[in-house]
């Protein structure tokens, strides 16, 4: 074959301009799928496996993957692909237990569930209904008030744990024992205070156990007033009813409303105008402890 028509042949079959670009692009790529795969199995676990395993990342906290960029260069727009590190999504749940550890969250408490929480009256079952509505309600506080032993701080566990199945972070009060520890600790006590203000979900434990004095009163404000302006979920349980049902019963010291109008209004209006307001009638026969059934 002369050369000429060999050099013609050649230059027919040769890949056009686009065509090259096209591979070029392919090897590139490629040579990045390799680059991440290799990357990806080198990746060493930081975390205990036995507490949370991820897959994804080997318990690393992060990953490599491609990720599509478009930039503009001289009027036209391009789009190219990189090999970026992310931010493993097991964190969530990571930090989620963390924080758990830190909560106050006692092992009895992560115990409770809707599923054995037992509804063999009437009111229970009236309680549980309620709780559960309140998860997905756009409304931030659930307060339940009264009776000892009726299963209070057992239905806020409840509801306290759902929230750690969704990833949130949590604070788990006493109330007497934070005010103890704020007197305690003075020079930090603006720190827990904040705390207790900023934590997406705060459950309240029994709530003025004892009858608060002013400055008791001026630091739940403070907590309440900044958590209904931040639109955060709060859960309480006390002896003291926020508001009696009965009307005979009404404006007693142990309600809420008479302690702390202030206080009282906000919880109200913030929990749906009462609809997840829940008050125990004083009386022997709402104590369930003794039962078993709580």
């Amino acid at each position: 074959m002369e050369f000429g028509k060999l050099d013609k042949l050649m230059a027919e079959h040769e890949p056009s301009k686009e065509e090259q670009e096209r591979i070029l692009a392919l090897n590139k790529r490629e040579q990045l799928i390799e680059k991440c795969r290799r990357l990806n199995n080198q990746l060493k676990p930081r975390f205990d496996s036995n507490v949370y395993h991820c897959e994804r990342c080997n318990d690393s906290g992060s990953y490599y993957q491609l990720e599509k960029v478009k930039y503009e260069v001289e009027g036209g727009e391009y789009e190219d692909e990189y090999l970026v590190c992310n931010r493993c999504e097991c964190m969530k749940v990571r930090e989620s237990l963390e924080a758990l550890k830190h909560s106050g969250i006692t092992e009895k408490m992560k115990r409770e569930t809707f599923d054995n929480y037992r509804t063999d009256e009437s009111w229970q079952k009236s309680i549980k209904e309620k709780a559960i509505k309140f998860l997905d309600s756009e409304e931030t506080f659930f307060y339940i008030g009264g009776y000892t032993g009726s299963g209070k701080t057992k239905i806020c566990s409840c509801i306290l744990n759902k929230y750690v199945e969704r990833e949130k972070a949590i604070l788990y009060l006493v109330w007497r024992d934070f005010m103890a520890d704020l007197m305690e600790n003075i020079d930090n006590s603006n720190k827990l205070i904040k705390e207790a203000q900023d934590i997406e979900v705060l459950y309240i434990d029994d709530l003025y156990k004892f009858p608060p004095k002013d400055f008791e009163k001026r630091v739940l404000y403070g907590i309440i007033n900044y958590r209904v302006n931040k639109g955060l979920k709060t859960i309480i349980s006390s002896e003291t009813k926020l508001k009696n049902s009965d009307a005979k019963e009404q404006y007693k010291y142990e309600d809420m409303i008479n302690i702390d109008l202030a206080v009282a209004g906000r919880i109200w209006e913030n929990a749906g105008n009462g609809e997840f307001v829940i008050s125990i009638a004083n009386e022997p026969k709402y104590n369930i402890r003794f039962r078993g059934n709580v």
